[in-house]
């Protein structure tokens, strides 16, 4: 890769051992920078890609999503994390919008997160291969991360992983990309006790799981009570500087108006170690866990695919039963 400078030029080396890399871009400053791959490569603002790559594009509204596929990688559905993304920038008008969201997918395995954006950029790296059914809340759980530009106090920083946790699953089983199986066994993640309180949480589990429970409950409240949602919760904190609890509970109590008590319950489920019980689509709190799990594995697209085959295995058979039908009268007229 060759950072370019008038009038000197300088090369950075990356060691690999494959034919591709993604990795953090070099410092650069000064207008008269201009960062280019020595070869095949893909540079964007913090993260770049060196190699062989396929490029998608896609605009929505004042957005453009890129998505940067490395030849290598085994992904072969593109069009529809792109369609995913559409949905989930249409459904949240919340936060900080970039211009461009870029989100380079890296053909080797990223851990159990699945994927990651460096903290207030407009770049991802998700893993090519998620796990099955996870692929479209993965996408849009970074998407949301993208949507953050605050910078809340330490009580509250669990609200990062726990709103981008609970979001994209709402979003996702809204617009018929997983089921309302699915969307139970994943937020039932987060009705388990942790050793750890969502007020002591960064970036751990329980921000996940538990983050995302208090927000359903939290939302379902706002919802039926009061006609808002969690959504405009997030408006809220993207326009205060260094949100913390005391700003949640004044936009309860002043904006929502949500009473003292009902302002206070939120921050008690926050604080406490309780069990949660999440108000659930489908599934109560009996159906056994081994259950969501396997349902969780069958995507809302693969039962579409999976109805649509029986009813056009119906017609066919409905059809030759009509024909043979036919025959027979025409056999028994002669």
């Amino acid at each position: 890769m060759r950072p370019t400078q008038r009038p000197d030029s300088t090369e950075v080396t990356y060691s690999h051992d494959q034919q591709w890399v993604i990795a953090g871009s070099p410092d650069h400053y000064g207008v008269s920078v201009q960062l280019s791959p020595a070869e095949n490569g893909h540079i964007g603002s913090n993260i770049l890609y060196l190699g062989k790559f396929n490029l998608k594009t896609r605009e929505v509204g004042c957005q453009e999503f890129e998505v940067i596929v490395p030849n290598s990688a085994r992904m072969f559905d593109t069009e529809g994390r792109l369609e995913e993304l559409e949905i989930a920038a249409k459904a949240l008008p919340v936060g900080h919008k970039y211009q461009t969201v870029r989100v380079f997918v890296s053909p080797k395995d990223l851990g159990a997160a699945g994927g990651y954006v460096p903290e207030f950029q407009n770049e991802a790296v998700i893993v090519d291969n998620p796990q099955p059914g996870r692929a479209s809340v993965l996408w849009i759980h970074e998407y949301v991360h993208t949507l953050q530009g605050f910078r809340t106090q330490p009580e509250l920083a669990w609200l990062y992983e726990g709103s981008a946790t609970y979001l994209s699953l709402r979003v996702a089983v809204e617009h018929g990309e997983i089921t309302p199986r699915a969307y139970d066994y994943y937020l039932q993640q987060g009705a388990r006790e942790f050793n750890t309180t969502l007020t002591a949480a960064q970036s751990e589990r329980v921000a996940y799981r538990r983050g995302a429970v208090v927000l359903a409950i939290l939302d379902r409240e706002l919802a039926t009570t009061y006609d808002r949602s969690v959504v405009g919760l997030m408006t809220e904190l993207s326009e205060v500087r260094n949100p913390g609890t005391e700003d949640v509970v004044r936009w309860l109590r002043d904006d929502v108006g949500m009473d003292e008590h009902g302002a206070e319950h939120t921050v008690r489920l926050v604080e406490s170690d309780d069990v949660l019980h999440p108000p659930l689509l489908v599934a109560d709190s009996k159906t056994p866990e081994w259950f969501l799990s396997l349902l969780a594995q069958i995507s809302a697209t693969s039962v579409r695919a999976v109805c649509a085959a029986f009813g056009v295995l119906f017609v066919v058979v409905y059809v030759d039963e009509w024909r043979q039908s036919d025959e027979s009268e025409a056999e028994e007229d002669s």
